[in-house]
């Protein structure tokens, strides 16, 4: 195929070193759709859906592609595809090589094959029975050869051991791909769809040995490219039989679960069959609260926000009434950028970068780019469009909020001459006592934001800031340590209070020279307050 343009020249060197490491592994090939697994430093999942000698599309479960580009992952495999489409032998070759052996030659080298490779077995089964479709064959039919295919490779039990993992997947694939396209060549829609239906339920029931991850995938990535095959060119009648099966049975797919969702919410698209969605998803939302367990509660929440969500603007509803609906959604993420979105339409920029911060902040780790990457885009905007009046009234809400990004990125845009005069402006929209001491360490006046910390009370403001004032400020930090750990000393009484003492000392020990400032804070404390026996008890722990 002619890919490699496609590719970053660094992205296909990677590709080649993978492939020749030889890290392309459960290679399959089949109708238009490759499908392999690449070990990295994790295994990768990637499926290339290939047109002739035309790459059309690519997917990888890796970082790198989740940003809509060419992995490294999908390159070491279409080296493989090359590699594969090359050493197939051409027809001519083949058919000498027939011409030449007898019948028995033949059948002796098939049966010693099928001794070699299982699935075999199955492929050439389903080879000698591909005139079985016949007019009047029904879904029974097709869950009889699916019911063989379990019995032969479970023992009935639905349970997948390792050495039978490969063979099972190869059967159920082959008799999938080749029911589908019999069906679909007979315009027996329906029963294609009914046909993949029971496919999904029967991977659904399986339950596969450790180590067969890739199988697992494989069938999930089998069933949904399936559904999407039958389901393109059926019509209204058959889609309607199709999307009341999914709201009926898509909750009980198991692992085919998710991709059965994912199918269903791209695949049916008309009016009708969106409000039937919208409905369904009200109706899973309406019974959330009925979760007991906290995690999984909010889980199926923010599962069933986004797809309601999606449904709702499928539908193109009126802004208005989506926006009513995020508003009661805010604690999940994808109503709240939503909601952003649609204040942002109205340039009401004061709400969005409200709720950009509120929900970075609140957000857990691995989603809190979401918020912070848009709201870093809209700084940037805002910086450079917004009046002046505005721009002071953002900063005051998101310094309020605990956001330092928008003066950073203001001071960013003004000259170095005339950001004093700015920076004043921007402060004198600040309520009274507001406290400065963050914007003095982001503009690093030093000396100041020293007189701020020394004159706070109490040593939280010296622990905040001291990482950048020691390079300068050493001897006045310890000198601080000293006046708070005296004062502190004086009023303590419980052991709590001691025991916080002593831990300002082991804090104190910490900066330069504070070792020997803290030996003599103790040496006076154990002359001054003798009688507190508690205090001299936490003292005697560490010094």
């Amino acid at each position: 195929m002619d890919w490699e343009t496609l590719f970053e020249p660094q992205i296909i060197k990677r590709g080649w070193d993978y492939y020749q490491q030889g890290l392309v592994r459960n290679f399959r090939n089949r109708d238009g759709q490759i499908t392999a697994t690449v070990l990295g430093s994790k295994r990768y999942q990637v499926t290339l859906a290939v047109d002739g000698e035309r790459l059309l599309a690519g997917s990888c479960t890796c970082p790198y592609a989740a940003e809509d580009r060419y992995c490294k992952h999908m390159a070491a495999v279409l080296f493989m595809a090359d590699d594969v489409d090359a050493g197939k032998p051409d027809e001519t070759t083949v058919a000498n090589l027939l011409k030449r052996a007898t019948n028995q030659q033949v059948r002796d080298f098939l049966a010693q094959m099928m001794q070699v490779d299982p699935g075999l077995v199955t492929r050439f089964a389903q080879q000698l029975d591909r005139d079985t479709h016949k007019p009047g064959m029904d879904l029974s039919d097709y869950q009889h050869q699916l019911d063989q295919i379990m019995q032969k490779y479970t023992d009935g039990t639905y349970f997948v051991d390792y050495p039978q993992g490969d063979a099972l997947t190869t059967a159920i694939g082959d008799f999938l791909a080749q029911t589908v396209r019999r069906l679909l060549a007979a315009e027996q829609m329906k029963l294609a769809v009914e046909v993949v239906n029971q496919v999904a339920l029967n991977v659904a029931k399986l339950e596969f040995d450790d180590g067969l991850e890739d199988e697992t995938m494989w069938l999930v990535d089998a069933c949904a490219h399936a559904w999407r095959q039958v389901l393109k060119p059926a019509d209204y009648r058959v889609k309607e039989f199709a999307l009341d099966w999914f709201l009926a049975n898509a909750l009980r797919l198991g692992v085919v679960e998710t991709d059965a969702l994912t199918v269903m919410f791209d695949t049916f698209l008309e009016p009708d069959f969106l409000q039937k969605k919208a409905a369904w998803t009200a109706h899973q939302l309406a019974i959330v609260p009925q979760i007991r367990e906290r995690q999984e509660r909010q889980r199926q929440r923010n599962r069933w926000v986004k797809l309601h969500l999606l449904t709702m603007q499928q539908l193109e509803l009126p802004p208005a009434e989506i926006e009513r609906f995020c508003v009661g959604y805010l604690s999940t993420k994808q109503a709240r950028l939503a909601y952003v979105a649609l204040r942002l339409d109205q340039q009401d920029y004061a709400t969005a970068v409200r709720q950009l911060i509120l929900g970075q902040q609140a957000a857990p780790s691995w989603d809190k780019a979401d918020f912070s990457d848009q709201l870093r885009q809209l700084y940037r905007q805002l910086a450079q469009t917004a009046t002046p009046e505005l721009q002071r009234s953002l900063f005051v809400l998101s310094y309020g909020l605990g956001d330092l990004d928008f003066y950073q990125v203001l001071k960013r845009q003004c000259a170095p001459e005339q950001w004093l005069q700015w920076r004043q402006y921007l402060l004198a929209g600040l309520p009274q006592n507001t406290d400065q001491l963050p914007l003095l360490a982001v503009d690093q006046a030093y000396p100041d934001l020293l007189a701020g910390v020394l004159a706070r009370p109490g040593l939280q403001a010296v622990q905040d800031y001291q990482r950048l004032l020691l390079p300068q400020f050493a001897p006045q930090l310890v000198e601080k340590y000293v006046r708070e750990l005296h004062q502190a000393a004086q009023s303590a009484k419980s052991r709590t209070q001691y025991h916080q003492l002593v831990a300002w000392l082991t804090d104190l020990v910490k900066l330069p020279g504070g070792r020997l400032v803290a030996n003599r804070v103790v040496r006076d404390w154990r002359q001054r307050y003798r009688r507190r026996s508690a205090m001299m008890a936490e003292l005697n722990v560490y010094f």
